[in-house]
């Protein structure tokens, strides 16, 4: 009331001098108030803990939970082969040549021949992932942890086993991919890799069709996501696009398109840091019969938990992933590869 009388200003609220909003530093040791040395209170904040931070809560919204984003596996998609509940070692025989037919005249007799047959073999090699998890973390996490972490390790192998099958090096128990397998086709890309164009996208398939590998099943172009890119810009001589979307020609879902007839398949699985010369970060491509792609499983993948091993004593849970397989070839004929493609 003394500072409505004072001031004339109807109050809404409460009304304080603005004397009692500042902090006399020197009042602290009984310096006169009226002192001009002043400063005016701290105020409260959410930067510091002490001031204000502790006070706010964090909210986990945990409903919306999203994953990182990853690489998609295409190799199944497009038609490979699995074959389930090996036991024992795997041979496939293979004619690998053939006789030979002969035109003799009357009376001459024809020259004896023979095909040859070989095998081909499958030899199994271990494909494995594995995560720990604290006892804390088991019961304080929301989303559920071992959930996260099983589906986690799931897509991880099914993620290794595609890439293995485009690129594996073939050393050290992994299998050998398609671009590293000796005897499928090979478009020449220069010393130091070369700009994709039309030609370079039908000299790989001339080079399948060539050795009549390409009739057995669906054939698909195969590259990333840049690779894709140069393919939609390519453009006919009187500035056509090349590129034909999949909403024209009624392809499957997770075709983009397709071009020189073929539907194209897309996958950042397919490197795009590969080099040759002085040339680097250079794209694959692949044409082919994806269904000579041929998976050989011993037993199922197999997602252990285990509460007894390596940190026991603290409570740590070990989830394991293992999958015995192997990745081969039916016909390496039915491939072609550029691997030194500048894409943009």
């Amino acid at each position: 009331v003394e500072m409505i009388n004072r001031t004339g200003i109807e109050a809404k609220g409460i009304i304080l001098p603005f004397a009692d909003l500042t902090v006399n530093e020197a009042a602290a040791n009984r310096v006169d108030r009226s002192s001009p040395n002043h400063v005016q209170r701290a105020t409260y904040n959410t930067g510091s803990a002490t001031v204000g931070g502790n006070l706010v809560d964090t909210m986990l919204d945990s409903a919306n939970f999203y994953d990182v984003l990853r690489n998609k596996p295409k190799i199944a998609q497009m038609g490979a082969r699995t074959l389930t509940q090996l036991v024992g070692n795997l041979s496939i025989p293979r004619r690998s040549s053939t006789s030979t037919a002969y035109w003799v005249s009357e009376g001459m007799d024809i020259t004896e021949s023979r095909g040859v047959f070989g095998l081909l073999n499958f030899t199994p090699k271990t494909l494995g992932a594995l995560s720990a998890i604290t006892d804390l973390m088991l019961k304080q996490s929301t989303p559920d942890i071992e959930q996260l972490v099983r589906q986690d390790l799931i897509i991880v192998m099914a993620l290794e086993m595609d890439r293995a099958a485009i690129s594996g090096s073939g050393l050290n128990n992994e299998p050998r991919g398609i671009l590293n397998t000796a005897g499928i086709g090979n478009v020449d890309t220069g010393a130091d890799g070369t700009t994709l164009t039309y030609d370079l996208v039908v000299d790989l398939e001339t080079k399948v069709a060539d050795l009549n590998a390409d009739d057995e099943g669906q054939a698909y172009y195969f590259t990333n996501a840049k690779g894709v890119s140069t393919l939609k810009k390519l453009k006919s001589s009187t500035g056509y696009p090349l590129w034909i979307g999949s909403e024209t020609n009624g392809l499957a879902p997770g075709t983009p398109g397709s071009i020189n007839g073929y539907p194209v398949m897309r996958s950042n699985q397919v490197p795009k840091n590969l080099t040759k010369g002085n040339g680097t970060g250079l794209s694959g491509m692949i044409y082919g019969d994806f269904s000579q792609v041929m998976y050989s499983m011993w037993g199922i993948m197999d997602l252990l938990p285990n509460p007894f091993g390596r940190g026991y004593e603290s409570g740590t849970l070990l989830l394991r992933a293992m999958q015995t397989c192997d990745i081969q070839l039916r016909r390496v004929e039915s491939f072609a590869a550029m691997t030194a493609l500048i894409t943009t």
